[in-house]
């Protein structure tokens, strides 16, 4: 009973924070990792994420898509000596721990909980500067489509997606051939990726990225993340 009235009084106390919508119910249960750390961060992406972290200014955007209950956010968040020096972050996840207060240092955080990335009203969001990824919601997308335009459609012009997937787990069928997502996303025009294996810094060179439309096969849920294959429409 205590455990059902605390879920209710977080779910209320996260309303203001855009939770109108539950996204837990299409994905089949799994054990999600959902509190990893600013330095497993930065040991997971791309050698050059520290760099990009340390460029942010205070006017500019960051944006963590699946990012759990946020601790690598808050982490660089109260590694500034004052608030109002840190970037604006924003953090998408389909479900949050218990906090008794959610935390938002002072604005500089805002939470995007319970709800499909691409379900997200644009309004809601800036153009962002930098934006993460951590086995989130590019690697659990049904709809890599649709994910990934609403991504560099709110990534500025020299800015930068930090990627970690699973690449063998998305497989694309193109013609008579199957490539992973590091290879797609090499194949998409006004985009430097650099990398390999799903661990990639992409960075947006193209005022307009057009993204093919792709046809969703098969989602095996039960693995983690889940094998996904899709077809070139």
């Amino acid at each position: 009973m205590k455990t059902w009235l605390l879920l209710f009084a977080l779910q209320a106390s996260l309303s203001a924070f855009g939770n109108s919508k539950s996204c837990s119910s299409l994905f089949s249960w799994v054990p999600f990792q959902n509190s990893r750390g600013l330095h497993e961060y930065k040991s997971l992406l791309h050698p050059d994420f520290p760099n990009s972290l340390k460029r942010l200014s205070s006017q500019d955007f960051y944006l963590d898509l699946g990012s759990g209950n946020g601790v690598a956010a808050q982490e660089f968040l109260a590694s500034f000596p004052q608030t109002s020096q840190a970037p604006n972050v924003y953090l998408v996840t389909c479900e949050l721990g218990f906090f008794r207060r959610v935390p938002t240092f002072q604005g500089r955080l805002k939470w995007k909980v319970g709800r499909l990335w691409e379900e997200i009203p644009d309004h809601e969001l800036p153009v962002f500067q930098l934006v993460t990824d951590v086995f989130g919601v590019i690697s659990y997308t049904r709809d890599l489509s649709l994910t990934l335009q609403k991504v560099f459609l709110h990534l500025e012009v020299g800015g930068e997606l930090y990627l970690h997937s699973y690449n063998p787990a998305i497989q694309i069928e193109v013609g008579g051939n199957v490539i992973g997502l590091t290879q797609f996303l090499r194949s998409l025009s006004g985009l430097k990726v650099e990398g390999q294996f799903g661990i990639l810094k992409i960075t947006k060179q193209s005022a307009v990225i057009s993204i093919p439309q792709l046809k969703l096969i098969s989602y095996e849920a039960s693995s983690k993340p889940p094998m996904i294959r899709y077809r070139l429409r």
